[in-house]
């Protein structure tokens, strides 16, 4: 008989008893340069004997509580010994391929749409959505379980078209919470409007797939830093969920670390929501913690010059000039960051490099340990707007983004050179998600 078991967070496992599908398996440790914690944590022993019941991982996507690399450095041996294989979908960077390829891990890459075979009873799909994330089509015998994951659908006729490929659904498995910078400590407006479009995101995806079973997961988290903790305040807990569909048509099913359900069977367990309950009420009691190490100003002008030097090896020095020229676009223009630890004020241009700035006034606030982190690693912006490590001030994050939102970009093999100019989406899809961001921030 077919089931499903909730591991942890965005983990499940998936099996017709002949192969089990585990999907996007973290289980311990800080992530997002010490910005996120897990609710709870799952043992050694509880992973391994996981790993003995799957013949596959699915990785959604490349960010850390998705992709998890010091899970499979830890457990490389069994999953070698076992032959589980690594379903990832087809991305131009191949990074994740590589790391995995490079620890001798079986990877089998899926490109958009085409059918992965399991056995005779049980097939997949991957669907590539909005710039990395991927979802998981799932049939089982005469049952379909999607997983969208954080799948953004931008809007309803994306969702619609997805919906009219893969649905109708089962059981669905979504995202329940904001999972990223909500405007800042005094935003909480934003936070508020946020979690509460995660539910009308959640009953819209469930209605395309005309679905009437929803297990709300890969929200199992909490910002565990000092300066983000205060965006724990209003994530969506069970409570938020069961009131919002208590008169609709479909079920919320909560399911609690290690609960296992046949497809069939899968109800409303009231011990298992108010497990989650309870270590979402309890947040404040859990770990916090500091940056602790002050980066010099000389040191962070020579990891900027090394920045400079990587961006402008991967995009067109001459594009970047013309865009940055263009006042409609106010790309790659200079900004001021205020580094908090150091209490200095430093000007940041892509053309002329890093200095000091008289004055009070900045458009970014950060520890110096955040900015280094983004010039270190290529996601380091995109990690900083998901931890939220930061404060602006009124333009400041349309301005920060403008200007270092690029690495990220690169790391997904996007970059600047004649060919961007012939991919106009990827641009507007960008400049939508800016927009929206801006007027949530200006609205407060």
């Amino acid at each position: 008989m077919a089931h499903i078991q909730f591991i942890n967070h965005a983990s499940v496992l998936v099996s017709d008893n002949k192969n089990g599908i585990l999907t996007d398996p973290w289980y311990s440790g800080r992530i997002f340069n010490n910005g996120w914690r897990l609710l709870h944590e799952t043992s050694e022993d509880e992973i391994e004997t996981i790993l003995n019941q799957i013949t596959h991982i699915w990785i959604s996507h490349e960010h850390p509580d998705h992709f998890s690399p010091p899970f499979f450095l830890k457990y490389q041996k069994i999953i070698i010994d076992r032959k589980i294989k690594i379903l990832f979908q087809h991305t131009k960077d191949k990074r994740v391929i590589n790391f995995l390829k490079s620890k001798n891990l079986e990877v089998i890459e899926i490109k958009d749409n085409s059918n992965y075979v399991i056995n005779e009873n049980f097939s997949v799909r991957v669907q590539n959505i909005d710039f990395y994330d991927s979802s998981l089509i799932m049939k089982i015998g005469d049952k379909t379980i999607i997983n969208t994951n954080d799948c953004p659908f931008e809007n309803q006729s994306e969702l619609n078209e997805f919906a009219k490929k893969y649905g109708p659904a089962d059981i669905l498995l979504t995202q329940f919470s904001y999972a990223a910078w909500k405007g800042g400590r005094d935003n909480i407006e934003w936070r508020r409007k946020a979690a509460l479009e995660k539910l009308f995101k959640i009953e819209k995806q469930a209605i395309a797939l005309d679905c009437k079973k929803i297990i709300p997961f890969a929200s199992f988290v909490y910002f565990s830093n000092n300066e983000n903790k205060y965006l724990n305040d209003e994530m969506n807990s069970p409570s938020n969920l069961e009131e919002f569909f208590k008169n609709k048509d479909q079920e919320i099913v909560f399911m609690k670390p290690q609960e296992k359900c046949e497809i069939d069977k899968i109800s409303t367990n009231r011990e298992s929501s108010n497990f989650w309950k309870e270590k979402i009420e309890n947040v404040n009691l859990l770990p916090f913690f500091d940056y602790e190490k002050e980066i010099s100003i000389e040191e962070l002008s020579k990891k900027f010059d090394k920045y400079r030097e990587r961006i402008f090896k991967k995009n067109s020095y001459t594009l970047i000039k013309l865009i940055s020229i263009f006042p409609f676009l106010r790309a790659f223009r200079d900004i001021k960051i205020k580094l908090y630890d150091n209490d200095t004020i430093i000007n940041v241009s892509i053309f002329k490099g890093l200095s000091l700035c008289d004055g009070n006034f900045y458009d970014v606030q950060m520890h110096s340990e955040s900015f280094a982190f983004i010039l270190d690693n290529e996601f380091g912006f995109d990690t900083l707007t998901v931890n939220g490590n930061f404060e602006c001030q009124n333009t400041g994050f349309s301005k920060i983004t403008k200007l270092l939102s690029l690495g990220s970009l690169n790391a997904m093999g996007i970059n600047i050179s004649i060919n961007f100019i012939f991919r106009p989406d990827i641009y507007l899809l960008f400049i939508q998600k800016l927009f929206k961001a801006q007027k949530n921030i200006l609205s407060e």
